[in-house]
């Protein structure tokens, strides 16, 4: 009977997709984007990136990819654009001294994007049609992701061995960039739909931090997986969703309560709380070594836009584990390159 449910369930998601629809999966471990018919899991193009592909973004035409080349054994300094009806990368965008780029977001002029440089602590600002840096700003440590607020007036970025949120405004009257301490290990985040919070996740510590963007305090501190490493919130700002990459699963957390209310397993191989909490070193690192050779460690995570499905990359199993945001269940899997992790949506307009 359940085999007869998730089969339902996977066929709607093939009909809840249009068929202008394409899902960007980005193969850090091979330098390649693959573009995926969401409805058929199909890949309908591979196309070459730069070395270490770890982030993408697509306009808001849904007709260009913008991918940052973080680059693996050396410091990656470009951007790949990618046209999505060409299916193949019409521009490479070489970014100067502002390498490692990580995070990036579009602006809604469609023109420009916000890129992190990890080893400059910038925010590099790029007209993606004349394929330069036109602005540059401080983020207030090692930036790694970044989100822009709904006017494109203020960027939200972290830092990871600084331990901090930054807050840069980018319009010229405001300026300057403040930061909140927040921990060791701050990596993931997600801006609250409302715009009134932004949680992150302390990779290191192994807890979620909401910080009031108003009084610009932290909140509230959440346990959560192991190593929690993405976050995203749900459309409708009910829950907050975390991938716990050495635990192995999707962590479903009430974002009125904090509380988790789900864990989502995305393998076979999944480890509870109590399977990790309070090992010694030795053991934990032993630990560490079976989660990579047998867990999924799930990275990335993106919201369908019609907020009814999550994907989720396993780096670990090279796959897309697709949830129901009703039911909170796995109904369909979508083989990728190797080492999946960034991802963005294409729907052409």
């Amino acid at each position: 009977m359940k085999t007869i449910i998730l089969l339902v369930a996977a066929l709607s998601v093939f009909s809840a997709c249009s068929a202008e629809d394409l899902l960007i999966v980005l193969n850090k471990d091979e330098a390649t984007a693959w573009l995926i018919e969401p409805a058929t899991g199909e890949a309908v193009a591979k196309v070459a990136v730069g070395e270490g592909p770890h982030e993408a973004e697509v306009s808001p035409d849904g007709r260009k990819a913008v991918v940052c080349n973080y680059g693996a054994g050396s410091d990656g300094n470009t951007l790949s654009v990618i046209d999505i009806e060409k299916r193949t990368v019409v521009k490479t965008i070489r970014l100067g001294p502002y390498t490692r780029p990580h995070g990036i977001q579009y602006f809604s002029d469609g023109r420009h994007v916000l890129v992190t440089s990890e080893t400059t602590g910038k925010l590099v600002k790029v007209n993606i049609e004349e394929g330069a840096v036109v602005a540059v700003f401080e983020s207030g440590g090692d930036s790694h992701m970044v989100l822009l607020n709904r006017g494109g007036t203020t960027a939200y970025s972290t830092s990871i061995q600084a331990g901090l949120l930054g807050v840069t405004r980018l319009d010229e009257e405001a300026g300057g960039t403040s930061v909140v301490s927040t921990g060791s290990g701050t990596e993931a985040i997600a801006l609250r739909p409302d715009e009134a919070e932004v949680w992150v996740a302390l990779n290191r510590a192994n807890e979620l931090t909401v910080v009031d963007l108003e009084t610009m305090n932290v909140t509230a501190e959440i346990e959560c997986g192991w190593f929690p490493i993405r976050l995203a919130f749900t459309p409708d700002g009910s829950h907050v969703l975390a991938t716990g990459m050495l635990s192995g699963d999707l962590i479903v957390i009430d974002a009125s309560t904090r509380t988790i209310v789900r864990r989502v397993a995305l393998g076979d191989f999944v480890l509870k709380e109590s399977d990790w909490v309070g090992l010694d070193e030795p053991a934990g690192q032993a630990l560490v070594d079976e989660v990579v050779e047998r867990g999924p460690r799930p990275i990335g995570i993106l919201i369908d836009p019609d907020g009814q499905y999550a994907y989720v990359a396993n780096r670990g199993l090279n796959h897309i584990a697709v949830v129901d945001l009703k039911s909170w269940e796995v109904v369909k899997r979508i083989q990728t390159g190797a080492g999946p992790d960034g991802m963005a949506w294409s729907r052409l307009r």
